[in-house]
């Protein structure tokens, strides 16, 4: 599902003429797509993620590196698959789409699964 994602994105990024690195730009939001569907998930099974401290700063920080190494494995996996694409032009509604189905209603999701 994320190959078929960042390859529409990257398609999408590709075809606009002032982006300046459509293969990071593309696989940071594959980045934040995953992290979304991840905390959706933890919210649906009822993990409770631990904190560091009552303050909020703190616990952000301390999950951070976390995010940093899961970034990287994000940007080493979908990088072996940049050369595989073959370029197709992806519309502004298509790609409007594909992030409304893909980030938008599962943050909606996730929001209402937050307030319970």
């Amino acid at each position: 599902m994320y190959t078929f994602l960042y390859k529409k994105i990257y398609n999408f990024l590709k075809s606009r003429k002032k982006v300046y690195d459509a293969e990071f730009n593309s696989i940071g939001l594959i980045f934040f797509i995953q992290l979304v569907h991840g905390f959706i998930l933890a919210k649906i099974i009822g993990l409770n993620i631990p904190s560091f401290s009552k303050d909020y700063m703190t616990n952000k920080l301390m999950f951070m590196p976390f995010g940093a190494v899961w970034l990287y494995l994000v940007f080493l996996y979908l990088k072996r698959k940049t050369g595989n694409i073959i370029f197709e032009n992806v519309s502004l509604k298509h790609f409007v789409l594909i992030l409304v189905f893909s980030l938008v209603l599962p943050l909606i999701v996730l929001i209402e699964l937050s307030k319970k």
